[in-house]
């Protein structure tokens, strides 16, 4: 791909071989087509990777590595954002998928106010009873600058302000700060921590663009027993 984009959309990838394909129609079929889409496949085991070859052939743009040995979520994150050229950074996780119109609104709103950052609305899809619910904090917090030391302490208490996903981010301000994966447990806590004390400026708008799967067997959040040492750990 010789031709630089403005939004470098990274998806990690391991043993999603039933959800890969929606998550990859709802990025590929996007409102907003100036994306590179960076798929990386973290040595998953199942059919993932023949269906990101499919969508490799069918996308051209589409540029996926698969790693030698797996890493995990964050750092598979991280090789995803060694190679990225885009002005912004969305990710997007490969078991959910994301509303048509996901990049181009949160590409609009980062211009047009300038933030660092940008965090949309997101639906809860339990994979087990396939209900769909949206998810909303306290209105209060929508739709204004956040800029304040006193402002976002209060954004840190809010419930699901810890995602990675969700987002778009103004790539110059990660590496400006530094900010990356760090762990790969609870790594979206600490990565969203770092971005929220070291951003001048961030946004929550009201718009629900993002699915977030719960309750599929075989993610990793369904093993929640030694969540509180990772807890520890990323504190």
């Amino acid at each position: 791909m010789n031709k630089t984009r403005e939004v470098s959309v990274i998806i990690p990838v391991y043993n999603v071989e039933n959800c890969l394909a929606q998550c990859l129609d709802s990025v590929a079929k996007q409102s907003f087509q100036n994306t590179e889409i960076i798929i990386i496949n973290d040595c998953s085991t199942d059919s993932s990777y023949n269906i990101i070859h499919e969508y490799q052939k069918k996308y051209p743009d589409i540029i996926a590595v698969s790693l030698e040995k797996n890493l995990g979520l964050g750092n598979a994150r991280n090789e995803g954002l060694k190679i990225a050229t885009g002005k912004y950074i969305v990710f997007i996780d490969s078991d959910d998928w994301v509303a048509p119109d996901y990049i181009e609104v949160l590409y609009s709103n980062i211009k047009k106010y300038n933030c660092d950052f940008i965090i949309a609305n997101h639906y809860t899809f339990d994979d087990k009873t396939k209900s769909c619910k949206p998810f909303n904090n306290p209105a209060i917090f929508y739709n204004h600058i956040i800029d304040s030391t006193e402002n976002k302490q209060k954004i840190l208490t809010l419930r699901m302000i810890w995602s990675a996903w969700n987002k778009i981010y103004s790539r110059s301000f990660l590496t400006d700060n530094n900010i990356f994966f760090r762990t790969n447990k609870m790594e979206d806590i600490l990565f969203i921590y770092r971005a929220i004390i070291s951003s001048n400026k961030f946004m929550l708008i009201e718009n629900h663009l993002y699915y977030y799967r719960i309750n599929r067997t075989a993610s990793i959040m369904s093993n929640k027993k030694d969540r509180i040492y990772h807890c520890i750990e990323a504190v």
